[in-house]
């Protein structure tokens, strides 16, 4: 393929994963200055999120096309299933591509309906995962009247000949890409679950208890200060302006980040800003690095 077709493709898929964020943030119907908040944020996090959310910075073996973080606005580092917010401090939660990946679903879901008024969980689905999944991934998830239903996911769910054939139709042939891109919905590849209030999830089963989740050792010391999350390329940048643009008369709130967080070793609330750390009332600290903020229990007393 040649430099100049690549680059079509890419600038052509771009502007295609622009469009889609902008009708799925309008299918939101927020108010100018609701806050929201995105779980899971990764390498593409939501336009009109104030807040980020993400537990990995340098461990990308789970993200999409291995991209790195975007900290282009806070960025609380923390375990989803210990989120460390103050209940309600949002408006609307979004969290994107997260549940299918986490141990605890059921807990994932709790914590978000804690922290947010209501939200929008979106998942593959699984006809996704049967022909286009990843072995991290390590539940099914369907909605069905109304309702999340979450099963473990085989560890053998699809044909590696399939599989192959499929992202190299991807890969190589432009108009099956776009046919793909454009009828997500159509062709059941994504499950979209908005809620208000609660989540009705059911979750059948559970993991195999050898089966242990490895975090890396992300963000302590000398790693955490070296770490650059900003945007870098175009696409980043252009989406990073139009994020702000919208956000614009909700910024405001945001910038009072400890104020929506609770500490996640003892639960008092709220932090407050101390130089290079956040603390608590009972004395707990967590450290601060540029826009990222180590808010998980395991960051407590780290320098």
């Amino acid at each position: 393929m040649s430099f100049v077709r690549r680059a079509s493709r890419r600038v052509s898929r771009g502007l295609s994963d622009l469009s889609g964020q902008l009708q799925l943030i309008k299918s939101f119907e927020l108010e100018p200055t609701e806050l929201v908040l995105d779980v899971g944020s990764g390498q593409n996090p939501n336009m009109r999120a104030n807040v980020l959310c993400d537990r990995f910075l340098s461990d990308h073996s789970e993200r999409a096309c291995g991209g790195k973080p975007i900290s282009d606005r806070p960025l609380v580092v923390a375990d989803a299933e210990r989120l460390p917010f103050r209940d309600g401090a949002f408006d609307f939660v979004v969290c994107s591509h997260l549940m299918e990946h986490v141990r605890h679903p059921e807990r994932l879901a709790s914590e978000l309906q804690r922290v947010a008024a209501r939200g929008y969980i979106e998942t593959p689905s699984r006809i996704h995962e049967r022909l286009y999944g990843n072995p991290f991934h390590k539940w099914f998830v369907a909605r069905e009247n109304g309702s999340l239903h979450l099963a473990p996911k085989p560890s053998a769910t699809f044909s590696d000949e399939m599989s192959s054939w499929f992202r190299g139709q991807l890969d190589n042939h432009d108009a099956f890409e776009d046919l793909v891109a454009r009828r997500l919905d159509d062709l059941d590849f994504l499950v979209r679950y908005y809620w208000r209030g609660a989540i009705d999830i059911e979750v059948d089963g559970s993991l195999p208890s050898d089966e242990e989740f490895v975090f890396a050792n992300d963000g302590n010391g000398e790693e955490a200060a070296a770490l650059d999350c900003r945007p870098t390329t175009p696409g980043q940048k252009l989406r990073s302006l139009l994020g702000w643009l919208m956000r614009y008369r909700s910024e405001r709130l945001a910038a009072r980040l400890p104020e929506l967080l609770a500490c996640s070793c003892c639960g008092a609330a709220p932090l407050w800003r101390e130089r290079d750390a956040l603390a608590c009332s009972e004395g707990h600290r967590f450290p601060v690095r540029n826009n990222l903020f180590f808010a998980g229990e395991e960051f407590e007393g780290k320098s």
